[in-house]
């Protein structure tokens, strides 16, 4: 069974114990972030409430993720091609290659008769 850690985090006021297999560390980076994020959004406006911030902080989040996944999976599809094209490129090098050295022998064998 893989190990757990449990993590005390405060986030806008409120105790929370996360129990994860991630790093005490990185448990608390997080939750500063989104301690962070939450008062800069209830400080641009009263009308936020914990409640509301943690709400639009989530779907900003959600966002960025979601870009993230759109580049990183049109990323992967250019690496692809970009593989595709080297296996070309390298069928065609090859081809390439045995018709040089098939016109190299041709050249050799003409070279012969001619001597």
């Amino acid at each position: 069974m893989e190990n757990k850690n449990k993590v005390n985090v405060k986030i806008y006021g409120t105790d929370y114990t996360i129990l994860t297999e991630d790093s005490e560390e990185y448990i608390l980076e997080l939750a500063y972030e989104l301690d962070s994020d939450m008062k800069k959004l209830c400080q641009r406006s009263t009308r936020f409430t914990a409640t509301s911030a943690a709400v639009l902080c989530a779907l900003e989040y959600l966002d960025k993720k979601n870009k993230e996944v759109d580049t990183s999976d049109r990323m992967r599809l250019q690496i692809n091609d970009y593989i595709q094209d080297t296996a070309k490129a390298r069928i065609e090098l090859d081809d390439a290659k045995r018709k040089i050295e098939r016109l190299e022998r041709e050249i050799d064998r003409l070279r012969a008769q001619n001597r």
